[in-house]
């Protein structure tokens, strides 16, 4: 069992996070992973889209970051519709 989940870790290379400023979108970041992402990317000074399916859910998010002085924005962004991908490029 530990073999396996070695096999789906990966590394961060964080010199290059903190190198220069990013905007970076991370889908799936109105909660669990996604959102955590987002804060710790915010934290280092990023520019970072919080993308999400839910725009409800994502406005709670994006307040709860902003509530910390983070620098986040919302993109509404689901990655099964065409439609709304090309919407969010547009949007970025």
């Amino acid at each position: 069992f530990n073999r396996s989940i070695r096999k789906f870790c990966c590394k961060i290379d964080h010199k290059f996070l903190l190198m220069e400023r990013k905007v970076i979108l991370v889908t799936g970041a109105n909660k669990g992973i996604g959102f955590e992402i987002v804060r710790q990317l915010a934290k280092l000074g990023h520019e970072v889209l919080l993308a999400s399916r839910d725009e409800h859910k994502g406005k709670e998010a994006l307040l709860s970051l902003q509530s910390e002085n983070l620098n986040v924005r919302i993109v509404p962004l689901d990655i099964t519709d065409e439609s709304s991908i090309k919407k969010s490029v547009l949007y970025v």
